[in-house]
């Protein structure tokens, strides 16, 4: 054995494999972190490009298998004949998958909510109105009407004369637009014409937040609450976006944990998953709910849960959908923050001048990240100070 190594207790063929199903949303972390490799054998099962099976700062320690979506079964169907097989994932364009083969493999049912809810704006916002939680009003585009002045002013006229346009069923702002005109929604009519799966809502006036828990078999344990730094939009326009955690006993904490009890009330919390869930705090104090995800969240807000109270939410979330147990925060007495920067037009990427505890990660073009920084701090208020400023510049 070579100096340094370990031995393994458990035999090779008595560990436990895990399949962690990937498509689109890159994985956030050391798979071998959050299933260790002396009782696991983990990998990842995609069908998109192997580069983007993980984001560009995490090393490579799984296998990484590369098949269409359609040979899924069969091969996984091959993979629980030879051991125990368990079946996980985190990406939002997988979560109906991984629940139907899950199913077909006659594994527990882990996430036995009903994944739509979870995934269509439109769906999840009519089932928590009518639950009584406060959401945007909002329309189904369903198709997406004909170009023309009168349909561009009956849909400001229903919500206002600034609105967010949202493809239903997709994830990281990805197709969201924010609309403040009659003509430039006459545009974007132009251009979408007959589409569906589209919806649109008022846009809020306020300070968005996140709120994360653990849901198991109905049962939410909150576990971070955080401010985003920058609009969600931020990046496409050449700013700056994060979040920072707040203290839980802080009265919008209180509110964002509400929140995540009232939608998982409506939605179902069958099952064992991280929840995401992102609302607004107008000026008047009301959170307003925004939409919701049966994952953990991106960016880097599973790395400052860590900083902040001890868990690492990817990691949880994948764990508890393997069967393993849950975990409680436990504050840690760091407040954690952090931010992501666009590319510059022209020139490098700098790292960002921080005074706080950080680390910064400059990524390669054509990433359309240019800096990923996470920064923590025993004084909050310090660490706000800092993470604004860096954020403005």
């Amino acid at each position: 054995m070579a100096p340094g190594e370990v031995a393994l207790t458990t035999p090779v063929d008595e560990k436990t494999q895990v399949v962690v199903l990937q498509s689109v949303q890159p994985i956030a972390g050391d798979l071998d972190a959050a299933f260790p490799l002396e009782r696991f054998e983990p990998r990842i099962l995609t069908d998109g490009p192997i580069e983007n099976a993980l984001r560009p700062w995490v090393p490579a320690t799984v296998p990484v298998e590369v098949a269409p979506a359609g040979s899924w079964g069969e091969r996984l169907r091959e993979a629980a004949a030879d051991r125990r097989l368990e079946l996980v994932t985190n990406d939002e364009y997988c979560l109906e998958r991984c629940a139907t083969l899950r199913r077909d493999l006659e594994l527990p049912q882990r996430l036995g909510v009903s994944v739509a809810l979870y995934r269509d704006k439109v769906l999840m916002k009519e089932t928590l109105a009518a639950a009584g939680v406060a959401v945007p009003a909002f329309l189904p585009l369903e198709p997406v009407p004909p170009p023309s002045e009168a349909a561009a002013e009956e849909i400001l006229g229903a919500l206002g004369p600034r609105i967010v346009v949202k493809p239903r069923r997709e994830a990281n702002n990805r197709g969201v637009v924010a609309i403040d005109s009659a003509a430039g929604l006459e545009r974007w009519l132009r251009v979408h014409a007959g589409e569906r799966g589209w919806e649109a809502e008022s846009f809020l006036e306020g300070t968005l937040f996140h709120a994360n828990a653990l849901v198991q078999d109905g049962r939410v344990r909150p576990l971070l609450v955080g401010e985003y730094i920058g609009s969600p939009l931020a990046l496409e326009g050449g700013g700056a976006i994060g979040s920072i955690a707040i203290a839980p006993e802080e009265e919008v904490a209180e509110q964002g944990e509400a929140l995540n009890r009232a939608v998982v009330a409506a939605l179902g919390g069958a099952g064992q998953f991280v929840i995401h869930t992102e609302f607004v705090r107008e000026p008047s104090g009301r959170a307003v709910f925004l939409e919701t995800a049966a994952r953990a969240p991106g960016g880097l807000i599973s790395e400052i849960a860590v900083l902040h109270s001890g868990v690492h939410l990817e990691y949880l979330n994948l764990r508890v959908q393997a069967g393993e147990p849950g975990a409680s925060p436990v504050p840690t007495g760091v407040s954690a923050a952090w931010l992501w920067f666009p590319r510059p037009a022209a020139g490098e990427a700098r790292p960002p001048a921080i005074s706080c505890e950080h680390r910064v990660e400059i990524l390669p073009a054509p990433y359309p990240i240019a800096c990923s920084l996470l920064a923590w701090d025993a004084d909050p208020a310090r660490l706000r100070e800092e993470i604004c400023r860096v954020a403005s510049l």
